[in-house]
């Protein structure tokens, strides 16, 4: 049931929901979904609060390519948009054009685990 409706049939005065930080103009569908519903809350009428959350624990395998920790090994690749504290050598930057030209993907860092 879209959420619209549930809120309607169950008679929802306020509702909170946990969105995420990095909204800005990302295309990614989970970011669309996102963004949809906050626009839904907006337009709705209803009392709310959108909380922005940076990064959900348990995205993390999205971060380190599906890295399985039972095959534990010391090294795993990592797409090429990941944080700076995360690259073998941090002074490395990472291109912003080719962040933002989603068609790129870039080459690969290799992250060490500790």
């Amino acid at each position: 049931m879209p959420p619209s409706q549930c809120v309607e049939h169950h008679g929802v005065k306020r509702m909170y929901y946990m969105s995420l930080a990095f909204a800005g103009d990302s295309h990614a569908a989970d970011m669309q979904a996102h963004l949809d519903m906050e626009r839904y809350l907006k337009e709705s009428g209803l009392a709310y609060m959108i909380l922005r959350e940076r990064i959900y624990s348990e995205s993390y395998p999205l971060y380190f390519g599906f890295w399985n920790a039972t095959e534990r090994e010391d090294e795993v690749l990592v797409p090429n948009d990941i944080p700076h504290w995360m690259l073998e050598e941090p002074h490395q930057q990472l291109n912003s054009r080719r962040r933002r030209d989603r068609r790129e993907t870039g080459p690969r860092h290799r992250a060490h685990l500790v």
